[in-house]
């Protein structure tokens, strides 16, 4: 099962996502709790993979994420989200199912628990009201290793000096 399968209405939890969207996601700006915010965030991420294929720095969404998301879903989303960013620096070819299968399975997992966790919470009536949104967190621009190609062509052939 796949995240872009999930989007497409062939998971269990689509209804579920599809009225917490309605209820918690606005049109436009931030939401008003931390669990409604996470789901904004997964959604960004989720919809820049597949629509984008990352062209949009996504380094907040990924913050909010980390910080707000502590279960074991988050550690295998960042792993695999590190290992597309190395493969697409190296040049491997962008829909590599070395490492984009492990990556949409963590995205699907942490989909389902980001829903699960909203949903729990606003039946309780306990959401936590948000103190940053998404776009309060770093913007940073990921450095994922050695600039010593810095000077390669995207071939990795050696541009004149």
């Amino acid at each position: 099962m796949t995240i872009k399968t999930f989007l497409n209405g062939q998971h269990d939890l689509v209804p579920l996502a599809e009225r917490l969207n309605r209820e918690f996601i606005p049109v436009e700006g931030a939401t008003l709790y931390v669990e409604s915010e996470l789901l904004r965030a997964a959604n960004r991420l989720s919809w820049d993979y597949y629509n984008n294929g990352w062209g949009n720095n996504m380094s907040q969404a990924v913050a909010y994420i980390v910080e707000y998301h502590i279960p074991q879903a988050t550690n295998e989303f960042i792993a695999a989200f590190r290992d597309i960013s190395m493969d697409a620096l190296a040049g491997i070819p962008s829909m590599s199912s070395r490492t984009h299968e492990p990556f949409e399975a963590a995205m699907v997992l942490m989909m389902v628990e980001i829903l699960e966790r909203l949903d729990a919470a606003a039946q309780a009536g306990k959401l936590t009201p948000i103190g940053r949104e998404m776009f309060d967190m770093p913007f940073t621009e990921i450095d994922y290793g050695s600039d010593e190609d810095e000077d390669c062509d995207y071939d990795g052939e050696r541009l004149a000096a």
